[in-house]
């Protein structure tokens, strides 16, 4: 079962220099990505093409502006080895479908536990991606296009690049 979390990928890259490191430590940076709410993380099952296309749009259109979309895909085995609770739960993403079948939260997360987390989908580059902008945007215009998002609820600097649905 592959995972994603959006992710700013700047913060994933290793400095040159991490001489400052002590031997099994890392960088703030990844950890302060993971952003938790009341000691959760929203995570998305990921099935094919298809159902990213639709959890990177509903994701997207939440944000204030189109720009590019990062994200990192890692497998369900991560969180298993690591002891931590999944628990399907709703999305906040404007694609309702995708809420409803496709968000976990992996829940009761300690400092720790994030920590252990970061450390384990540091060394995954290849599961990185990015979506560049024209694409956002032709995927957030598709999921309106076909209702599957509310023009209405798009956010002010991503409703002045869609055109409303006919």
């Amino acid at each position: 079962m592959l995972l994603l979390r959006r992710i700013n990928l700047r913060k994933w890259v290793t400095p040159d220099d991490t001489s400052w490191l002590a031997s099994g430590d890392i960088p703030a940076d990844p950890v302060g990505d993971l952003q938790t709410k009341k000691n959760t993380l929203s995570i998305w099952h990921i099935e094919d093409e298809n159902n990213l296309k639709k959890v990177v749009s509903g994701n997207a259109a939440n944000l204030g502006n189109i720009k590019p979309f990062e994200y990192s895909l890692f497998d369900k085995e991560i969180l298993l080895r690591l002891n931590l609770t999944l628990k399907k739960s709703p999305g906040e993403s404007k694609d309702e479908e995708a809420n409803e079948k496709w968000h976990w939260n992996i829940t009761n997360l300690s400092g720790a536990k994030l920590l252990e987390l970061a450390k384990a989908l540091l060394p995954l580059s290849e599961g990185r991606k990015v979506v560049f902008e024209p694409e956002v945007e032709d995927l957030i215009q598709k999921a309106v296009t076909s209702k599957r998002i509310e023009y209405a609820r798009l956010q002010p600097g991503v409703r002045q690049r869609i055109r409303p649905p006919l």
